[in-house]
């Protein structure tokens, strides 16, 4: 006689390994990307803005970012300066002012997209 539980079992977990190896990667892959998750700290502090002007302050950021990422200040340093800038760059081309604790967690976002630098290559 077939024990139904442990076939049903079996089927189960492999549903379970299908769903966790596939589909959780693909989900998590679609699910965020570098304008959605700006325009959700934006949104953490309150401000608002249409996607047009969300797209355009993700790519001044990771262009202030990229930009100072060759410094040789401290990571501190650089966060500060990326805020600095960030702040100017804002307020000349929409005249709109965004806190600076808004501005650090959108600068620390970019951060984690950066390219790590190229590591020294042996002969």
């Amino acid at each position: 006689m077939i024990n139904w539980d442990i076939i049903i079992g079996i089927l189960i977990v492999t549903a379970l390994l299908i769903f966790l190896k596939y589909i959780v990667p693909y989900l998590k892959m679609n699910k965020m990307d570098f304008y959605r998750e700006i325009k959700l700290g934006l949104m953490i502090f309150g401000y608002t803005f249409k996607d047009e002007k969300i797209k355009a302050i993700a790519d001044m950021t990771y262009e202030v970012v990229n930009d100072l990422q060759i410094l040789s200040d401290t990571p501190i340093e650089k966060q500060n300066e990326a805020v600095r800038q960030l702040s100017g760059k804002i307020m000349d081309e929409f005249g709109v002012g965004i806190e600076p604790k808004a501005l650090d967690l959108i600068v620390q976002i970019a951060v984690t997209l950066l390219p790590t630098k190229n590591p020294i290559e042996r002969i």
